[in-house]
């Protein structure tokens, strides 16, 4: 069994072992945000202070975080409890990605927060919604960010060896997170795939308050097996 230390935001076993997280390993091929150097090309454009810029890009990292963990522990708390949570942001916006899924996927079995691991490459993550059914499973995520691209419109357009091939967008790094959670759990349960697919949730103006207009997206994605094990397998290598 392994667990999640949320303090620390580390995966152990029972013998005290240590997994590397999905996300991190998926940021080893991802092209590095260059912060020193960027942060002061916008200070100079823009003619502000380079440690103002550094503090507000942090600040606004910082409630983008703590408005994505919100939502998810509200969608969490509904589909747990059949009700909304006491600090609900939105009722209908949680109401409207709970009751779309328990119609979905009425007769599967909804594993939430389902930690899944691979002891083999000692690699763990953690799935929003798993899906399971007697043969069968899906896994359901849930994004809050700015934006959803399919590209990157700068520099660093492509992911990293040997999934270069993919572009260096929102999209594809998460069909490789959902992969990796598919890949594990498949391994584990011996059940085949059904479908992989995330919600995100698109706010007016980006607001962080008023969440009246917002909707959620839906993204299907692909099961990316191919690239997960040349991914494993380079870093084996490497």
């Amino acid at each position: 069994m392994v667990t999640l230390d949320p303090t620390t935001h580390t995966y152990s076993d029972s013998d005290d072992v240590t997994y590397q997280s999905v996300t991190r390993f998926i940021n080893k091929f991802v092209p590095q945000f260059d912060f020193e150097n960027k942060s002061k090309q916008y200070a100079s454009k823009y003619g502000l202070d380079v440690q103002d810029v550094r503090d507000s890009w942090k600040q606004k990292n910082k409630q983008s975080t703590d408005f994505g963990t919100l939502i998810h522990e509200n969608v969490e708390h509904r589909l747990r409890h059949k009700q909304l949570p006491a600090n609900c942001m939105e009722p209908s916006v949680i109401e409207d990605i709970a009751s779309q899924l328990e119609s979905e996927f009425a007769a599967g079995e909804f594993l939430l927060e389902q930690i899944v691991w691979d002891k083999t490459h000692m690699m763990a993550g953690t799935s929003d919604v798993i899906i399971d059914n007697a043969n069968t499973f899906s896994i359901v995520d849930f994004k809050t960010n700015k934006q959803i691209k399919y590209s990157n419109d700068y520099e660093d357009k492509f992911l990293l060896k040997p999934v270069h091939h993919l572009p260096n967008g929102e999209y594809f790094k998460y069909a490789l997170q959902l992969s990796f959670y598919a890949y594990m759990y498949g391994k584990k349960t011996n059940k085949t795939l059904d479908r992989l697919s995330f919600f995100w949730l698109k706010r007016k103006n980006n607001s962080y308050d008023n969440l009246k207009d917002s909707k959620w997206v839906r993204y299907n994605v692909p099961y990316l097996k191919d690239e997960v094990l040349d991914m494993l397998y380079h870093d084996k290598q490497n």
